[in-house]
């Protein structure tokens, strides 16, 4: 390939220089390389697993300015889209060094995108004929050329190697009419982007293909970007029709293009600009930045109590799940401090800070407060900013923690404009006589508090507050401290998205100096998100003035019905591991038909399970439950009679996870359906493990009344699925089962529950849900019933007797 593109190169300089066409654009030279989009993304933001021949493991810190020392990938970056080509050229000319550190540092991020546009163009190519040559304009570190079978011209401003054509993007050394396909993978940086598509088009052979995959928010004019319209009108202006475009990815965008047989482009293109994609240096809310935060700059988490941020002299010193290293410092209120935090309940009236009668513009306000806050959510960076602080202190894949993010900001957005007022709308019925009716209300409990986990930092507490809040409640936030920071930084976006400093209070400290907390506040309810034995003790402290989502044993049932195994393996791994199976929905029990036995099923969970990785955190450490407990409770379940070990069941590998979370492989237990349901054995077998541990047993066609008794006898009712497409046996199972969200047919799961339904347990009069309209009024609200009787009294009305 080098060598071709050298012969090209001297065959070019044999005749005369090609006078270039004259574009919209000023003529300039340039180039462009692949850039890293502002949705950048990190994987485990501190230590990864490495040998532990190391002396001391490298903190996520470490290795990154190692790589990119003093910010200087921000910069680069920076540069590149705001010079021009000539600019850029003589900047790398001055310091070739620094177009190596850039690559370091597109790699370092681009590494860790949920999705890289660069593997659908090598699967588009791979669809079609390995016949079509293919140049790569701002090729970066040739990727695309190294994952294909196709002969691929990669074109870049500076390279160390021998295989990339170093030269100006919009005037390379290619003969015309000599490339079927020319791509633009996130590369047209630069002021003068026009001259490098004008320059793919002359290359292009007629009816060649022109792929362009740009960040998305560059072509989004709701967010300041260019109309993705006038883009492409102004491609085909050149030379190009437009085939396909796709905006399904969520970090960027896809256009498909073919030159045209006539060379008919205009001489005046209107170009729109498109946005510079800037890395943000920080963000106007934030006080810390994920990627800094370790045992040598830890990060500090302050209280929230009447208006003012505080800090305590009781100091909370958390320590990095990956590595140990003490790299949080959390101000953390005593006993003796919770005063404030009683006053400034004790200051809410029952009726709440606004109801249907009072204050109605606050129920507006709060419908501006979540418009601007999901769209905050929704700018790349800050999305970024969240899944990878979320990632630091609740280490899981950046898909999961991405996803987390994205479904919180889709719940803000579906409680935006006029849903607020809407979650109160009353009701009205006739009376029994003239200038009677009786009106239904929605009503808040006025001062509250919000108690919750710390397996969705983000997505739990933001839901059950906002819902608080949207229904007229002054709510005290208390969050497991172990992350407590995700919600400190989202309440500073609130504050900046419009929210009052003193609607909501924010509380670190122990589990005994909450509870007292509760005890003299006396807050009108309390929503709980935990353990089941915190869950009935609250319970009995708070005389039921409580809402439990608490502890679930989710159980899922493979139906006599096989299909789609291979899809079924995978919801099946991830509903059990994903997140290292720390999801109150997560299945810990799986009942599997015999005819499920006879597939590949338990083949594939266990080929699923060993492709998970603590370097890329589809495994990753369990927070509130250590190894040694994990293995031996699998040891006790292993004593059982029948019983065995399908897979794990042992610690991680080359890991620096601290002793006092857990650290073990996927694993899975075969227990015998008949020894589960001894008496002896039930308890240990449903015993929640709060871990990527998971119970698999088989049952018989006439076995399926010991899997409803078996259920029958579980405690929480949490998530559940039944994955079959028998109209009969869905109706059997879902019409003698309980839990209060259920998935039912082929592609039933029991996690990833979305912001578009209800979840939450049932069974439990004090049971919580989450989410939805309905979640929110039955959490958050209670009824007031108001009956207007204005009469008039009839005309000859007279006292009657006494009754």
């Amino acid at each position: 390939m080098n060598q071709e593109a050298g012969d090209q190169i001297r065959k070019r300089k044999r005749r005369n220089k090609r006078q270039k066409t004259d574009t919209s654009s000023t003529k300039q030279s340039a180039n462009t390389t692949a850039t890293v989009a502002a949705q950048h993304t990190v994987k485990n933001p501190s230590a990864s697993a490495v040998s532990k021949s190391s002396s001391k493991p490298l903190t996520y810190l470490e290795k990154m300015k190692a790589k990119l020392a003093g910010g200087h990938f921000r910069m680069i970056n920076e540069k590149l889209y705001t010079c021009s080509g000539d600019e850029a050229l003589s900047y790398f000319k001055e310091d070739p060094s620094l177009f190596s550190m850039y690559h370091t540092g597109y790699q370092e991020q681009m590494s860790r995108w949920p999705e890289q546009p660069v593997n659908i163009i090598m699967k588009w190519l791979k669809d079609h004929s390995s016949s079509l040559v293919v140049a790569d304009f701002g090729c970066g570190d040739a990727r695309l050329s190294k994952g294909v079978k196709n002969k691929v011209f990669s074109i870049d401003l500076v390279s160390n190697d021998p295989s990339v054509i170093a030269c100006d993007m919009s005037n390379t050394p290619l003969e015309s009419s000599s490339i079927d396909v020319a791509v633009f993978c996130l590369s047209l940086m630069g002021t003068n982007f026009p001259n490098f598509i004008q320059e793919a088009h002359r290359v292009l052979k007629p009816n060649g293909w022109l792929l362009i995959a740009e960040v998305k928010s560059r072509l989004d004019p709701t967010n300041g970007g260019a109309d993705p319209d006038r883009f492409i009108q102004a491609v085909c202006q050149l030379g190009f029709k437009s085939v396909s475009k796709d905006f399904s990815n969520k970090m960027f965008i896809l256009l498909y293009f073919r030159k045209k047989e006539k060379n008919n482009s205009k001489k005046e293109i209107e170009w729109p600009e498109l946005k510079p994609c800037l890395l943000a240096h920080s963000l106007g809310f934030a006080t810390v930045k994920p990627e800094e935060i370790s045992g040598s700059q830890p990060a500090e988490v302050q209280n929230l109590v009447q208006g003012k941020w505080m800090k305590t002299t009781n100091l909370n010193t958390i320590k990095d799940p990956l590595n140990g290293e003490k790299f949080i410092t959390i101000s953390e209120v005593e006993e003796s401090g919770i005063k404030p935090f009683v006053e400034s309940l004790s200051k809410c009236p029952k009726h709440g800070l606004h109801n249907p009668f009072k204050s109605p513009e606050r129920y507006l306000l709060y419908g501006d407060i979540s418009a601007k806050a999901g769209h905050m959510l929704a700018q790349p960076e800050v999305a970024d900013f969240f899944a990878k602080l979320i990632q630091r202190v609740a280490p899981k894949s950046y898909q999961q923690a991405f996803g987390e993010v994205y479904v919180t900001g889709k719940f803000l957005e579906n409680f935006s404009g006029d849903q607020v007022r809407f979650l109160a709308r009353s009701f009205g019925v006739p009376g029994n006589h003239l200038g009677q009716q009786s009106h239904g209300f929605r009503w808040p409990y006025g001062p509250v508090a919000v108690i919750t986990p710390f397996n969705f930092p983000l997505e739990i507490p933001l839901l059950q507050l906002m819902g608080a809040l949207y229904m007229g409640n002054k709510p005290v936030l208390k969050v497991d401290s172990k992350v407590c920071i995700v919600m400190e930084q989202m309440l500073r976006l609130l504050h900046d998205c419009g929210m009052p400093l003193d609607d909501v209070d924010f509380i670190n400290s122990d589990g005994k100096t909450m509870n007292k907390l509760l005890l003299e506040a006396k807050p009108r309810m309390t929503l709980f998100t935990g353990s089941s034995r915190v869950a009935d003790k609250l319970a009995d402290d708070l005389n039921g003035r409580i809402k439990l989502e608490d502890a679930g044993f989710d159980w899922k049932i493979l139906g006599p019905d096989v299909h789609e195994v291979d899809y079924v393996s995978w919801v099946c791994d991830q509903d059990a591991y994903a997140c290292s199976g720390q999801k109150c929905s997560a299945q810990s029990m799986l009942f599997m038909h015999e005819n499920w036995s006879k597939t590949s099923l338990l083949r594939q969970l266990t080929d699923l399970a060993a492709r998970r990785k603590l370097e890329d955190l589809t495994i990753g450490p369990v927070l509130t439950v250590t190894t040694e407990a994990m293995l031996g409770h699998m040891k006790k379940l292993l004593q059982i009679p029948g019983s065995k070990l399908l897979f794990g069941g042992e610690e991680l590998e080359n890991h620096y996870i601290p002793s006092i979370y857990g650290a073990i492989k996927p694993t899975a237990v075969f227990v015998p359906i008949e020894q589960i349901l001894k008496a002896e054995n039930y308890e240990l077998v449903t015993k929640e493990i709060f871990g990527p541990f998971q119970i698999i047993t088989e049952y018989k066609d006439n076995q399926l009344q010991l899997v409803l008794d078996a259920l029958e006898r579980m405690h929480a009712h949490l998530t559940a699925a039944v994955v079959s497409n028998d109209p009969l046996f869905i109706q059997e199972v879902v019409g003698k089962t309980v839990n209060g969200t259920t998935y039912a047919g082929l592609r039933a799961r029991t996690t990833g529950a979305p912001q578009n339904h209800w979840f939450g347990p049932a069974g439990d009069p004090r049971g919580a849900g989450i989410g939805t309209p309905e979640a929110i009024k039955l959490v958050w609200s209670c009824h007031r019933e108001v009956i207007y009787d204005v009469g008039p009294v009839p005309h000859n009305w007279q006292i009657p007797p006494s009754t």
